[in-house]
């Protein structure tokens, strides 16, 4: 992922509880009240900054992984073969009956077949068409429910138990701290299960574009998502040990990505369906460029990337 874009709405005040002191619940309340009062713009401004540095660093070392979290090999993988420009996957095409394709711009002639075609008409009619029952997309029901459900033992919930993030160092003796420990754990999501309207999935709106929307969380029933921050500071100045319970919530959370990507189309013509569940072999389909000796594109072509991507 070679760019990473966040848009914000409005950023309200974060609060932080759970301190074993109210009087630390109190002041740190005060605190954060008067930094965005001072500096609120400026920490919006900066957000998208830090989405783009480090969440697209995060995305690429998690693409990077094989599921169970070891370094990925596409050494079995089919190789790439070389290919002009014409030779990419045109989205209008892939996912597109002739007729809408033909509307959209692509050539209508169903170049890679129906399958995907049928793919998408089953997402759209099964995952994304709305529930008779709640008026909302069935995907709540059919998918996010039951995963959840059986992750957590409650539908709309997910835990993950591990820890996320541990800090450990005794070497600050320069600024008075003899030791300090973070830890981040217990990290969990509530009300996933609230998808609602506008949603759509994998929309061609170019040729190498798709384009998908995502609303979720309601007024009575937000979406959570919640962690554990264990802090131990040994000082000059004061010592604590506290676990802080952090939470946010949001009524209604909108999340627009367009990603882009130039596939190749022999390779995907020519895909084993035995490597089907394989990810790393999809994004072997993906055009590499021609790399520096230090692993830099030569080219200011990009081949894979999120073209946008806005949340509020």
């Amino acid at each position: 992922v070679t760019k990473l874009i966040l848009s914000l709405g409005n950023v309200d005040p974060f609060e932080l509880k759970g301190f074993s002191s109210s009087g630390v619940d109190d002041a740190i309340a005060s605190a954060t009240t008067a930094l965005f009062a001072e500096y609120g713009d400026e920490i919006s401004a900066a957000l998208p900054v830090l989405m783009d540095i480090i969440g697209r660093s995060t995305i690429n070392e998690l693409m990077s992984k094989d599921s169970d979290g070891s370094e990925s090999n596409t050494s079995f993988c089919p190789d790439v073969p070389e290919s002009s420009k014409d030779g990419f996957v045109d989205f209008r095409d892939l996912f597109l009956n002739a007729t809408s394709a033909l509307k959209a711009g692509g050539s209508g002639d169903m170049p890679y077949g129906d399958m995907m075609v049928l793919a998408k008409r089953f997402v759209d009619d099964e995952l994304v068409a709305a529930d008779p029952e709640t008026g909302l997309p069935r995907v709540n029901s059919l998918l996010i429910g039951p995963l959840t459900e059986a992750q957590s033992g409650d539908s709309g919930k997910l835990i993950i138990a591990e820890s996320l993030f541990e800090y450990s160092s005794s070497d600050l003796s320069t600024v008075g701290v003899e030791k300090m420990e973070l830890s981040l754990y217990d990290a969990g999501m509530n009300n996933m299960d609230t998808v609602q309207y506008p949603l759509s999935v994998m929309v061609p709106s170019g040729r190498h574009t798709i384009d998908n929307k995502l609303t979720i969380g309601t007024s009575t029933m937000p979406l959570e998502a919640s962690m554990q921050l264990a802090v131990l500071l040994s000082s000059d100045y004061f010592d604590m040990d506290d676990v802080v319970n952090l939470r946010v919530e949001l009524d209604t959370a909108s999340i627009d990505a367009s990603i882009m990507a130039m596939l190749l189309a022999k390779s995907l013509m020519e895909f084993p369906l035995s490597d089907f569940g394989n990810l790393n072999c999809w994004l072997a389909m993906i055009s590499v460029p021609e790399l520096d000796e230090d692993g830099y594109s030569m080219s200011e072509t990009v081949s894979l990337a999120l073209a946008q991507l806005a949340m509020s």
